[in-house]
């Protein structure tokens, strides 16, 4: 082996000696013979009495080489020849290679690759300056103008390659090709490849070529154009997006998703996108996206539509106008980390999204909303403060909720009595601790008609909420767990009401009605409830010597609580009044704060024992499979809650309706949540609880008001087995999906996620009979035929409207550098499907073929 290293220094004259002087020889490679040795020796020898010339003009840095079998210097050519892996290394010029010449005259360097013994190339010039990369056969390259001439060219021009028989490039980088292939597929026989003569290639800028033709395994195309123009800029850059062309029955021919994209700068872009068709419809969209890493991102959205269906002369004209501005903004939490900044705005006329999106998920949303918020923490104190602006906007009822501001203040749990160099044990009262909470708001709530009338600022309604729980746990008689807490609450108002009955007279008659009056000026409103509860802890174990099972555990957690809260309703509280309602002398009772942003005090005296019963029930089994242990632990009930209360402080109806709700796993896959109702008391025809116990009247102990039921599971293709593999795996003679003969057996990952519900709910309308049933069953799944095949689905189906709900399927297939995807949604308002079979390759989205209906066509 041959170890050269040296260098050539850039002047007009350099002695010959001083550059040699450090060349050490052995033995060559057997890919040369010893004569190529000699020659270098000899070369060596006449050092001291000749030096070589060098161009005129000098080089602007050293130019570094080495081989890997031997280096000779012709002097008589002036030449330095590098056999076997040859490597120049010259300012920021980087080259390899089986093979490189020198001529220091003329400043040319020539790279050749060269053929092994079984005729196979190896060795292929490597080229690398700045930025620009590639390979060639043969290549040769002047150091000083920086121009070249290469054959055979392979290089990656952003996520494309291009090859060119004959290639030349100029002092700038750029290439010039006679003939050359563009395509993303990385083969080196590529399934796609768009030949074009001449080429341009401006490196990390454009490829410019002149006609074009797409030629497919082999096979030329009809497919040829003039001219085309490739984007090669790393980054963001600007550019013309590509409309996609298609019709439908509704709206005509059409061009959609045509526009510009304009990359402002490195922190924000602007995209303008369009739609037009025939029958007169259009649609534009501006979207701007904008970050700046660790200060700030987001983005905005305005979307304008002009959708036309039917026609005047079929009497069934429907023109659609909608309008949209979406967006959201939102500081970087790097950036303070004790204060926060959002905003989301979500604005849009009410059938924007049904005529506008073909998004499911928006389709179904009636609830539009948007808010700014802020808020603000202390580190190290119990403060923070939050303060937000929202919007909320029902498409269906077209009511429309603004909350200008809403502001709170809150302070975390403190315990005041609490020591601060604690010594010994907890006093009791240490545990005692409080916490507060200040909530604000101004809210406007009418119908978005009535937005910009002057009579709105008058129909905000404000107020202040305050509230302040206090509460302590305690541990008493060793086992229990004693809770008290005692909740006060604060609102303010800025008005109330004065209902009076008075007079009217109507054509010479006299009638009476219940007049109301608004009154400015501030009242709060004041009151306050307290608890006591008491809970333990109890287990129970049964224990089985023989058999499967081995131990069964019941957790038991009894509750009893007691609540009070006084009758806010009575004269001395000052915060309800009554109302004579008809000529009878009939009075009803009325709270003097409207229904406003916080409720009024609580009506009825309130004062009883709360009852409630929690359980787990585990079960442990014998398993052999379980080295450690040889136990296994097994859920049987994860939770089951019976709970109701008595009310001591009414005397009717004392009894509130019996709950019951619980959850496990089943078989450890299928997840299990129930819950029912039942009411002691009968409902008359009015709908109105009565004081007369079912058990009285129907000889059963409840009424069942309402329960529910869901189930959901997931399952994959590890579910059934222990074998997980893609596709083809290594031989297993024992394997029970083996291919015959084989040995080797397969698996087809997949996965499918199952959720069914049930609820049942009664006595709804004032019946006491009347139920009200909803059923469904959803299932999603996905299947990998093979490392390329995939089918999606999704569906679900309703049993009580007896159809099936939104419906889809995917199937996606990975054709290397091409990719084939098929979508369908069989029914509903968004019925359609896609097929396309298009390039993977973002610099040729628009290489692609596609056949899809539109929804437009069911509307």
């Amino acid at each position: 082996m041959i170890a050269v290293y040296n260098s050539i220094q850039a002047s007009n004259h350099l002695p010959l000696l001083k550059p040699l002087c450090r060349l050490s020889l052995v033995y060559p490679d057997s890919g040369h013979s010893v004569n190529d040795t000699l020659n270098a020796v000899q070369s060596i020898a006449m050092a001291d009495t000749l030096s070589i010339p060098y161009a005129s003009d000098s080089l602007e840095a050293n130019i570094d080489y080495k081989a890997n079998d031997s280096i000779v210097y012709d002097l008589e050519n002036k030449l330095i020849l590098l056999y076997n892996d040859g490597s120049i290394h010259y300012d920021d010029l980087q080259l390899n290679a089986a093979d490189i010449s020198i001529a220091w005259e003329s400043n040319l360097l020539t790279a050749t690759e060269r053929s092994d013994s079984l005729g196979n190339k190896i060795g292929r010039p490597d080229f690398k300056q700045g930025s620009q990369t590639f390979s060639a056969h043969k290549l040769a390259y002047n150091f000083k103008s920086g121009k070249g001439k290469i054959y055979g060219l392979f290089t990656q021009e952003g996520d494309g390659f291009l090859r060119g028989n004959e290639v030349k490039k100029d002092s700038l980088n750029n290439l010039y090709a006679h003939k050359a292939y563009f395509t993303t597929c990385n083969l080196e026989n590529p399934h796609f490849y768009i030949e074009a003569n001449p080429v341009k290639v401006i490196p990390d800028k454009l490829l410019v070529t002149g006609p074009a033709n797409l030629v497919i395994e082999g096979v030329r195309t009809p497919l040829v154009l003039p001219f085309a123009i490739f984007p090669m800029q790393k980054g963001q850059r600007s550019g013309i997006i590509l409309p996609e062309f298609g019709t439908t029955d509704n709206l005509g021919y059409s061009l959609t998703n045509g526009g510009y994209y304009f990359g402002l700068s490195d922190y924000v872009d602007l995209t303008l996108k369009g739609d037009i068709y025939t029958s007169g419809s259009w649609r534009l969209n501006a979207s701007s996206k904008f970050k700046k890493r660790y200060k700030y991102s987001g983005n905005l959205s305005l979307g304008l539509g002009h959708l036309i269906f039917g026609s005047e002369l079929e009497n069934n004209l429907n023109i659609q106008k909608d309008f949209s501005i979406r967006g959201s903004f939102a500081l970087d939490p790097k950036l303070t980390r004790s204060t926060t900044f959002s905003a989301t705005i979500n604005i849009a006329s009410s059938g924007y999204d049904t005529y506008n999106s073909l998004d499911y998920a928006n389709h179904i949303n009636n609830t539009i909303s948007s808010s700014i918020a802020y808020s603000k923490r202390w580190p190290g104190k119990p403060f923070n403060f939050n303060m937000s602006l929202s919007h909320s906007q029902n498409t269906n009822s077209r009511m429309l909720d603004l909350t200008l501001p809403h502001v709170s203040f809150g302070v975390s749990r403190i315990y005041p009595f609490k020591r601060k160099i604690p010594v010994g044990k907890q006093r009791w009262y240490e545990k005692i601790g409080f916490n507060y909470t200040m909530d604000s708001r101004n809210l406007l709530s009418i119908p978005d008609t009535m937005l910009f009338q002057a009579s709105t600022l008058n129909k905000f309604q404000f107020g202040v909420h305050h509230s302040l729980p206090v509460s302590g746990n305690f541990k008493v008689l060793k086992y229990f767990t004693l809770n008290t807490s005692l909740n006060y609450t604060e609102n303010w108002f800025i008005k109330t009401i004065d209902k009076s009955y008075q007079p009217l007279m109507l054509d010479d008659s006299s009638f009476r009605y219940v007049q109301t009056d608004t009154l400015n000026h501030f009242k709060a409103a004041r009151f306050f409830s307290s608890s006591v509860s008491l809970n333990t802890r109890l287990y129970g174990r049964l224990n089985f010597r023989k058999g499967w099972i081995k131990t069964i555990r019941h957790v038991l957690t009894p509750n009893v609580s007691f609540n009070y809260r006084p009758d806010f309703s009575s004269d001395s509280w000052g915060y309800y009044q009554t109302v004579q309602t008809n000529p009878d002398g009939s009075a009803s009772l009325y709270s003097i704060f409207p229904n406003g942003m916080y409720s009024a005090p609580p009506t009825g005296k309130y004062g009883g024992i709360g009852l409630s019963v929690s359980n787990i029930l585990e079960m442990k089994v014998r398993d052999i499979r379980d080295t450690v242990s040889g136990d296994r632990k097994i859920k049987l009930l994860e939770n089951f809650t019976l709970s109701t209360f008595y009310n001591l402080a009414v005397d009717s109806l004392n009894l509130n309706p019996v709950r019951l709700s619980g959850r496990t796993t089943l078989f450890g896959k299928l997840g299990v949540n129930f819950s029912a109702s039942w009411d002691p008391y009968v409902m008359n025809q009015s709908g109105i609880r009565i004081n007369q116990f079912e058990w009285t009247k129907n000889k059963r102990l409840a009424r069942l008001t309402q329960a529910n039921i869901s189930l959901n599971t997931s399952l994959n293709s590890k579910t059934f087995g222990k074998k997980n593999t893609a596709e083809i795996a290594k031989p297993q003679s024992s394997a029970t999906n083996a291919f015959p003969g084989t040995g080797y057996y397969y698996d087809i990952p997949w996965n499918v996620s199952i959720n069914y519900s049930f609820n049942l709910s009664r006595g709804l309308g004032g019946v006491s009979d009347s139920s009200q049933i909803s059923q469904s069953v959803n299932i999603n799944g996905n299947l990998s035929l093979t490392q390329n095949w995939n089918i999606g689905f999704g569906s679900g189906y309703d049993f009580v409207n007896r159809k099936l709900v939104y419906t889809t399927v995917d199937i996606h297939r990975d054709l290397h550098c091409w990719e084939m995807s098929f979508r369908w949604i069989p029914i509903g308002i968004l019925k359609s499907y896609n097929f396309s079979i298009r390039v993977k390759s973002s610099t040729l989205k628009d290489l692609k073929i596609e056949k899809k209906s539109s929804p437009y066509d069911n509307l």
